[in-house]
């Protein structure tokens, strides 16, 4: 076990939040929490022109709906230029850093030369033996200059990654890379070691694309003479369809699957199983802690048929309270008959959109049937009247002062459903006979929930009426 691991969720506000980026966040928070540490939210934000407000805003929503919290921030990028001077200042002085005049023209055809002859595209060090004077007299005359590491020749930049094992790259493949920009402005790469150093980062989680940043990394913190975090790259999610999941693709970001209703846990619980650990909920109390060692190296895919298995599990494992109180959340207030019928939908949803979706259908009247009913069918349907009349008749004249509970109607409704299939029994009519045009009587459907939380929802009123127009408007009467 790594002891008090400082860990940090750096995210870049341009746009939605990425699945992928939930996924680091979550693998940080378990990480931390089961080794005893700290979560740092820290908010890259060097790219100024992209970077917006609705983009932060939308990370810290996301965070808390997924019930993400961190200890320390938000610290944003943007306002800490005073920090990169600083220790771009010391690299200057100690002499691993130095100003290049180089033009971008010049720069543009140096690389096509390099690509034409098979060499990597990197910088060949122009600028690198200027001496302090010439620098001041080329900024005195009103040239612009960018700041760049000097890399060692023949360096290799070697690192253990927890998911993937020793990784490599030689310091010919990058070459002197560009720490601040000609405009004043510092690049990721930079910024985000001056960060790492400053709030004493222990361990680097975060996606497979930042790999190849490893080494750069590397070689900025040996200039600093700094040990380096540990690294951890996650794989990145594929879309069905194949190739890297995009925001833009279906299930490509958090505000999606939020959108979408489903429940903070279950995405937690399906980005865990895509991180090697089970569909389970890392943030549970009492939850087995984050084991980097089962991480897997290949991409997953997005399985949208799995998350909604797992969707429809949480969804089932609601109570009638907790539902009302999220429909209710949605604007979709639940009809205290139709907490029972909303419990058994939920087995079989995976979204509470869904779950509100099927029980207001079930408030609105079927249309006629495709198919008519048969003799068979209107004299089951007026037995069902008749039996449903006079129970709710019987409830109504009960002497308990308060209306009869959610608890005592169902087993009323239960009751009636009773007689009505020994009635049936004894006609030699199975229970399908019985039942089924009663169901397409109130709902205009062939199966769906228990008809005795139907019979609940609905209520005397409404159920007499559905099964009248299912019968022509002819009034209930006992058949013989």
């Amino acid at each position: 076990m790594d002891p008090a691991a400082r860990v940090r969720f750096a995210p870049s506000p341009t746009g939605h939040l990425h699945l992928g980026s939930a996924l680091v966040a979550l693998a940080n928070r378990a990480y931390a929490d089961a080794h005893g540490g700290v979560l740092v939210l820290r908010i890259d934000d060097t790219d100024r022109q992209r970077s917006t407000a609705d983009a932060v805003e939308g990370v810290f929503s996301v965070l808390e709906w997924l019930g993400i919290a961190y200890e320390e921030g938000p610290r944003f990028q943007r306002t800490r230029d005073d920090l990169y001077t600083e220790f771009l200042e010391r690299l200057l002085s100690d002499g691993v850093a130095y100003h290049c005049f180089c033009t971008g023209d010049r720069l543009s055809a140096l690389r096509e030369a390099q690509i034409s002859a098979g060499l990597p595209p990197r910088y060949d060090g122009t600028c690198r033996s200027l001496g302090t004077q010439e620098v001041a007299r080329r900024h005195n005359l009103g040239e612009r200059s960018v700041v760049r590491l000097r890399v060692p020749e023949d360096e290799a930049y070697d690192t253990h990654d927890m998911v993937r094992g020793s990784v490599a790259a030689p310091s010919g493949s990058f070459g002197d890379f560009i720490l601040r920009r000609s405009d004043g402005t510092v690049g990721y790469l930079f910024a985000s070691v001056c960060d790492d150093l400053d709030m004493q980062i222990t361990h680097v989680i975060r996606g497979e694309d930042h790999l190849p940043n490893t080494a750069r990394q590397l070689a900025l913190l040996d200039a600093f003479d700094a040990r380096p975090p540990r690294f951890a790259h996650l794989p990145l999610l594929q879309s069905p369809g194949g190739g890297k999941l995009a925001k833009r693709d279906h299930l490509g970001s958090v505000d999606e699957l939020r959108r979408a209703g489903y429940l903070p846990v279950t995405v937690r619980r399906y980005l865990a199983e895509l991180l090697g650990q089970g569909a389970r909920d890392l943030l549970a109390a009492g939850a087995a802690g984050f084991d980097v060692s089962k991480v897997p190296h290949s991409s997953p895919t997005v399985d949208e048929d799995r998350l909604a298995s797992l969707g429809r599990e949480d969804m089932a494992a609601l109570d009638g309270p907790a539902l009302s109180g999220l429909l209710a959340q949605a604007g979709f207030e639940l009809r205290t008959g139709e907490v029972p019928l909303s419990q058994e939908i939920a087995e079989g949803t995976p979204t509470v959109a869904s779950l509100r979706h099927e029980v207001a259908r079930l408030r609105e009247r079927p249309a006629p049937p495709d198919e008519p009913f048969d003799e068979t069918d209107l004299k089951v349907l007026r037995e069902f009247l008749a039996r449903e009349a006079t129970a709710a008749a019987a409830a109504a004249t009960s002497p308990a002062a308060a209306p009869i509970s959610a608890e005592e109607a169902g087993a009323m409704h239960a009751a009636v459903l009773t007689g009505l299939r020994e009635w049936g029994a004894a006609r030699n009519l199975p229970p399908r006979a019985v039942l089924q045009p009663v169901r397409r009587a109130l709902t205009g459907q062939r199966s769906g929930p228990g008809l005795q939380h139907v019979l609940g929802a609905l209520g005397p009123d409404e159920v007499q009426q559905r099964v009248q127009r299912a019968l022509g408007g002819l009034t209930s009467q006992v058949s013989g």
